[in-house]
């Protein structure tokens, strides 16, 4: 735009529309571009490629409306819809500049209206306006659209016929008559485009270029310059006011007398108008301008009094005096307020001041976001401009008064571009968002902070040295053209509303977040306090538990993340903020939840009817991939979930902590964990920076996380919890008993595993011992058949239990551990049954030792029979210990442990009654066996043997569990002495003795092998022995043994 000219040079109307809609289309942010294509765009349309021209196409046809605009001219715009920036009312503008309020025209000729195709044109606010409350209002477009035709040839009487014509550069019409010239001279000749508008024909194209050339700035220097900015004045040279009169009257031209002794010609207002004057009057005339006179002469009426009419005055700016010059300089905008008339109204000469005092604006110590101007202050366009400043002295530092404060720095002009652009504070501030363009002294991380656009102050024109511009002339034929059209056209409101809903929806994402989160908290509260007044005798209240316990998750925010830009969403328990590229490539709306940490309570340790070496180790909430529990929970969890989890890249997480300290010094390390939908378990991430943020009272950990590494769960939502973990977390194995349990049971179970092998040994060989060990295999046999089972389950209970198989299974570890203790007790019953037959005496027991064996097997086995009913359908099938109210409740077993420990004191001393029953009565047979005994050096040796082995183990099987029932510990060591004692020895001592055949005869032929080779054949020959006799003789011994 050509100021000088008052004419901007612009494209057609379709052309500036589609150049704005590609600017629009190119700059826009993610959220407008996702916004469009949810909300505007039919659905067929909304994929289309944003770099597309169907893209193009399809958001042009949705923004366009019917409007009556001028297709030739942009600037037309007086019928289009439109919004209008003016006051609220007239009579305030009227009070403002003083005028009546009848006098329309001169008020909108002093203070004009704004006109904007949108709200967002940045207006400015002049005094006039203020304390009017300016604002836009909606002007719709004409609906009747008047073309009002328009001659392509201007100064015709009738529009028609070829002529010759002189058209602006930018093709607009009307184009100017030139009259005379027919079309042959129209082609050679050319007319000359001045400066300041004017075309004169006639002259030739160097002519043109060097006519009236001149600086569009003035440059630094003393000189003389108008005030009024007027460019000269046209003064006749006549003696007298009625000679002025008459030069009026007799060629109807204004004149003025001034001062006494000048006559001025008002129209003429250039040089050569003035002198074309003289030329048809024959008068004398002369052209004055300021620029004209030198510094030293200007102001001086003695010198001219027409320096008095043009307002001269001396100031620091002169005109420019060549074109280089010219082109080596600029202008600040800033001098038209840094520069104050200080002369009072029509005093003469004219002081101008070089220098003003500016402040950032009033603000009051409530913390006002914007500040105000005093009743003798202006607006400069930054802060305020302070009129009663004339030293730059008094205009420093920081003011306080009667509650309000300000800063202030004094303002020269600027001469050079460095100093018109630079942060100083009163030329670089915040424009904040609406129609007011007014910066405030802000440097540019507290603009941003506010979300208004940091910017200079001024700006800086660089020099133009302009002279007169060539153009062809046109030989064109007349015809009227329509000034206006009914079109559809692009509307600039409707693609400013696309924006503002944009905006105003990721606006109402916090707010909804607001009332989400208050409403689900309060919501959550109440639906717990309901379902505790709910009647528990028809499950009610329990039911409405669980409808709780299956929403784990409780929404606290929604919010939109987008490419290039960066938003914040907030929740109790953290907050969450997506930088610019933490997604890929557009839009996806998230929803923020909660997860109470109390979910995840550290699950209840189970309780045993049998006697453990030790506890299971209880599973913590924080576990690696081995299931070992590798830290814990210090803090509620945080759960994200995108509407499109495939685009997500990167982003920041917060999570606050409600415990800072581990209760275990191994977990050491901050981390956050993840977790499926199951909340089963959190496994750590292995994050390897993890920041500390106080705010308050409160500590946050914080954290940059890669979508791909924590989003753990198929259906792509995040779930993050703060957790300590140990620093070499995925090195641990899951440990269900201590170190020193494991190797107890493992040796333990070795020692079973000998005797199991010994047995096995045993029934390998039971052929071997010959057709007169019968009778001692009607006990053996049935009693090591019993062992090698014992050794069996006891060795895989050695081996599976520290491995975690009966974790939280307490019936099957019951099974197990149990089974042995009963084949102990069939194993004593079957002895008592062989030894009542050896003792073959009368007394008060059943003298069919068969029946008296199938009674005591059958009433032992079904004692166990009992007991495991008893504990799997009515012990474990007991209140669990489950809160019906997860989450607000903690879950205990106070009742299922009562009832175990019941269980277990009734059992085990049954086992403690039964098995010294068992011991007495075997106790006993054991005596009359041996009274009974024939062999007495053999027999009895045998019978003290097993009786005292089976009675003693048995007795101290007693012992042990009665002290272990009766103070209620737990021991690994001395479950493993009394196993040792009671079971393992027993049971070695027995295979040794069953075995002991076997033994002697590999311990006789070793001997025999080694008498050979030391040659005691002769000794043999010479006692009288033969090889025959002896063997007979070692047999007999043997068998004789045996059969004792």
């Amino acid at each position: 735009c050509d100021f000088l000219k008052g004419k901007c040079v612009l494209p057609t109307t379709s052309d500036i529309e589609n150049e704005y809609l590609t600017c629009y289309i190119d700059r826009m942010p993610s959220s407008l571009e996702d916004y469009i294509r949810r909300e505007i765009l039919p659905e067929s349309e909304s994929d289309l490629p944003r770099d597309s021209d169907a893209f193009f196409d399809a958001v042009h046809a949705a923004a366009s409306i019917d409007d009556c605009v001028a297709p030739s001219d942009p600037l037309r715009i007086d019928k289009r819809a439109k919004y209008v920036w003016d006051a609220e009312t007239v009579e305030c503008k009227a009070e403002q500049l003083g005028l009546p309020v009848e006098d329309t025209e001169g008020i909108e000729n002093q203070c004009p209206a704004g006109v904007c195709l949108g709200q967002s044109c940045r207006e400015e606010y002049p005094n006039c306006l203020a304390n009017c409350n300016a604002d836009y209002r909606f002007v719709d477009t004409d609906e009747d659209c008047d073309p009002e035709p328009l001659c392509s040839i201007s100064d015709l009487d009738d529009c028609d016929g070829s002529h010759c014509a002189y058209c602006p550069s930018d093709h607009s019409l009307p184009c100017t008559l030139v009259a005379g010239v027919d079309r042959d001279d129209c082609d050679n000749n050319i007319g000359c485009e001045l400066p300041d508008g004017r075309v004169l024909f006639g002259l030739s194209e160097d002519e043109c270029r060097d006519y009236d050339a001149s600086c569009s700035i003035t440059c630094p220097g003393d000189g003389c310059l108008s005030l009024s900015e007027t460019s000269g004045v046209c003064v006749v040279d006549v003696p007298n006011f009625p000679t002025c009169q008459n030069v009026a009257k007799s060629y109807s031209i204004e004149t003025v007398w001034w001062d006494g002794d000048s006559c001025l010609i008002i129209p003429y207002d250039t040089r050569e108008a003035c002198e074309d004057f003289a030329a048809l009057s024959l008068l004398s005339t002369h052209w004055d301008r300021c620029e004209d006179w030198g510094a030293d002469e200007c102001g001086d009426t003695t010198v001219a009094t027409t320096q008095r009419y043009l307002e001269c005055y001396v100031s620091n700016w002169r005109e420019c005096t060549s074109q280089q010059e010219c082109e080596s300089s600029g202008e600040c905008s800033d001098r038209k307020y840094a520069t104050l008339v200080t002369s009072a109204t029509g005093e003469y000469p004219i002081e101008v001041q070089t220098g003003v005092c500016f402040n950032s604006g009033f603000h009051d110590n409530g913390g006002g976001d914007l500040p105000v101007c005093l009743e003798d202050m202006d607006r400069p366009g930054i802060g305020c401009r302070d009129l009663l400043f004339d030293d730059d002295a008094d205009c420093t530092g920081f003011i306080d008064s009667q509650g309000l404060f300000a800063f202030r720095e004094w303002v020269i002009p600027a001469v050079t571009e460095e100093n018109c652009r630079n942060d100083a504070a009163s030329r670089f501030g915040c424009l904040l968002p609406g129609p007011e363009k007014q910066l405030l002294w802000l440097n540019a991380s507290e603009c941003e902070c506010r979300g208004g656009s940091a910017q200079f102050a001024w700006e800086w024109t660089p020099g133009q040295w302009r002279g007169g511009v060539p153009r062809s002339l046109t030989w064109m034929e007349a015809r009227e053209e329509p000034l206006y059209e009914k079109q559809s056209s692009l509307s600039f409101i409707t693609l400013e509303e696309w924006e503002a809903e944009s905006v105003e929806e990721q606006f109402l994402y916090i707010l909804r977040s607001d009332v989400i989160c208050q409403s689900n908290f309060v919501s959550y509260s109440l639906t717990t306090l309901v379902c505790d007044c709910y009647s528990t005798e028809d499950e009610t209240g329990d039911s409405c538990y669980e409808q709780n316990e299956n929403n784990r998750e409780n929404l606290v925010g929604i919010s939109a993340v987008c490419e290039g830009e960066r938003s914040v969403v907030k929740g109790p328990s953290g907050r969450v903020t997506f930088a610019e590229f933490a997604i890929r490539r557009g839009c996806s709306l998230l929803n923020l939840s909660i997860v109470n940490e109390a979910w995840f309570d550290a699950t209840v340790a189970d309780v045993a009817v049998s006697f453990r070496f030790e506890d299971h180790n209880t599973r913590g909430t924080v576990r690696n991939d081995d299931q070992a529990t590798v830290g814990e929970l210090v803090g509620d969890g945080t759960v994200i979930s995108f509407e499109k989890p495939g685009r997500m890249e990167t982003f920041e997480v917060c999570l606050r902590v409600t415990q800072t300290e581990p209760d275990n010094a191994e977990y050491s390390r901050r981390d956050f964990g993840t977790s499926t939908s199951s909340y089963e378990y959190i496994v750590p991430a292995g994050l390897q920076k993890v920041n500390v943020q106080d705010l308050g009272t409160a500590q946050f950990w914080c954290s940059r996380v890669e979508y791909d590494d924590v989003a753990v769960d198929p259906d792509g939502v995040v779930r993050l919890f703060p957790i300590y973990r140990e620093r070499d977390y995925e090195d641990q194995d899951e440990e269900y008993v201590s170190y020193r349990t494991k190797v107890l049971m493992y040796v333990l179970g070795c020692f079973y595993a000998v005797d199991l092998c010994l047995f096995i040994f045993y029934f390998a060989h039971k052929a071997e011992i010959g057709k007169r060990s019968q009778k001692r295999r009607q006990i053996a046999f049935p009693l090591s058949a019993l062992f090698f089972v014992l050794c069996v389950f006891r060795i895989c209970f050695m081996f599976m239990y520290p491995n975690g198989v009966f974790y939280q299974e307490p019936l099957s570890e019951f099974v197990v551990f149990e089974i042995p203790t009963f084949l102990l007790f069939t194993m004593v019953i079957i002895s008592i049954g062989f030894w009542k037959s050896l003792s073959n005496r009368t007394h008060f027991f059943v003298k069919d030792s068969k029946f008296l064996v199938y009674v005591g097997v059958v009433l032992v086995w079904c004692l166990w029979i009992v007991v495991t009913v008893v504990y799997s359908e009515v012990v474990l099938e007991s209140d669990s210990g489950e809160s019906p109210c997860v989450g607000r409740v903690p879950d205990n077993n106070d009742e299922l442990e009562e009832n175990t420990r019941i269980l277990t004191i009734v059992y085990q001393s049954i086992i403690v009654a039964v098995t010294f029953f068992l011991a007495a009565i075997f106790s006993f047979y054991t005596r009359k066996l041996l009274a009974a005994a024939k062999n007495i050096s053999r027999v009895k040796k045998f019978i003290l043997f097993i009786g005292g082995l089976i009675t003693f183990s048995f007795l101290i099987r007693c012992i042990l569990f009665v002290i272990i029932l009766a103070v209620e510990f737990t021991s690994s060591i001395y479950m493993f002495i009394a196993l040792f004692l009671t079971e393992v020895m027993l049971m070695l001592l027995c295979a040794l003795q069953f075995n002991n055949w076997m033994f002697y005869k590999f311990g006789s032929s070793y001997a025999g092998n080694s008498a050979t080779s030391r040659g005691t054949k002769s000794k043999d020959m010479m006692s009288g022995d033969t090889s025959d006799s002896k063997e007979l003789r070692m047999k007999t011994d043997m068998n004789t043994v045996m059969d004792d």
